[in-house]
């Protein structure tokens, strides 16, 4: 069996302002090509898990090691540069732009000029993201569906996954508020992003998913 891609060891968080102990000795092993699911009920500390694999939350004691290597707490542009891509429940997206602003925002290619190249921009959603649908990207997001609007920020998650080594990416109920067909959708961009190499943390309330997807 090969080795993991991701292994979070022996994870502590608590928070002394309100006493919550959100992590007690958490340990998830994540292998490359596959989707792995993360359940369980509110409060269970799926988000304090996520953020401390994000680098976002420190946590009191352990390591997050990616591809071999301990991936150092509370630097999130490091976890990101490292291959490890968050797509939220609740999209960090800006309604007033369009959807190819919102699918590169900080990560812009930029033309000699030094402004956005959108045709780069749609170069790369297009050899990248082949599936998604190209007739949206000029429009504002905030005209879109909160189905529509998952889609953009997994695809804008896609685009951040390392070309030359594999990735992690973690799906935040990305299901929520989606339609069926958005559903099969979502699915079919996973298995392909598993089946490409990279693995996948799905977290969901929905059992059924669960059996038919990780």
């Amino acid at each position: 069996m090969t080795a993991p891609l991701l292994e979070a060891r022996d994870i502590w968080k608590r928070y002394p302002e309100n006493g919550v102990q959100a992590l007690a000795g958490v340990d998830l092993t994540v292998r490359a090509g596959s989707i792995h699911a993360l359940v369980g009920e509110n409060g269970a500390g799926k988000s304090t898990l996520i953020h401390v694999l994000a680098g976002i939350t420190v946590p009191d004691s352990g390591r997050v090691v990616l591809s071999g290597t301990d991936v150092p707490p509370g630097q999130p542009a490091e976890s990101r540069s490292r291959g490890i891509v968050v797509s939220y429940q609740h999209p960090r997206l800006v309604p007033d732009l369009t959807v190819l602003e919102n699918l590169f925002m900080g990560d812009e290619p930029r033309t000699t000029l030094g402004l956005f190249d959108r045709h780069e921009a749609t170069r790369q959603v297009r050899k990248r993201v082949p599936g998604f649908a190209a007739d949206v990207l000029g429009r504002r997001l905030g005209s879109l569906s909160s189905g529509q609007i998952r889609l953009v920020s997994l695809a804008a998650a896609l685009l951040r996954l390392p070309d030359e080594h594999p990735g992690l990416l973690v799906l935040d109920e990305p299901t929520e508020a989606s339609t069926p067909s958005e559903v099969r959708r979502i699915f079919s961009v996973m298995r392909e992003t598993a089946d490409s190499g990279h693995a996948i943390v799905f977290i969901t309330h929905k059992l059924p998913e669960v059996v038919e997807v990780a």
